[in-house]
């Protein structure tokens, strides 16, 4: 299985997740509806970011340097930490931490290596890894999630 799959298979599993508790027959009062929808938006986001490789696609195509295009795909992050940090505190965070903490290793050892500020070898493997392990922890944090609001 290439390693791409494995990220998008698991942003694949968290936005039918989100979308199951969007659709269930629940009635939701407006703070949770939001956070879900952003929820659903954020997840999109990383999914289209990791399917077509933006950093790479911009770069290539239009010159557009990495680190532009993550400090722009970093803004709907976090407006959504800031905005639902409540909604969030409340939950299993710590998933999403560790989460966000290897995509962010993931993002800064790709800006690394691409700026050729570090060379390791193998980078793109660790880099995949790091995303992979990232996603998956994404992945598990709203099935946690879906499981318990499903038992409220």
């Amino acid at each position: 299985m290439h390693l791409d799959s494995i990220k998008i298979i698991f942003l694949v599993i968290t936005i039918l997740l989100i979308l199951t508790l969007l659709f269930s027959n629940r009635k939701f009062y407006d703070r949770k509806l939001k956070f879900l929808l952003s929820s659903l938006a954020i997840s999109l986001i990383l999914l289209f970011t990791i399917v077509l490789k933006l950093h790479h696609l911009l770069r290539s195509e239009f010159g557009i340097p990495n680190s532009l295009t993550y400090s722009l795909v970093l803004i709907p992050f976090l407006f959504h930490f800031y905005q639902f940090k409540f909604e969030i505190i409340r939950t299993n965070f710590v998933l999403l931490i560790l989460s966000i903490c290897f995509i962010s290793s993931a993002v800064i050892l790709d800006l690394l290596t691409d700026g050729k500020i570090i060379l390791l070898p193998d980078s793109d493997l660790k880099e995949e890894f790091l995303r992979i392990v990232g996603t998956g922890l994404w992945m598990l944090y709203y099935l946690i999630y879906s499981l318990k609001f499903r038992n409220i």
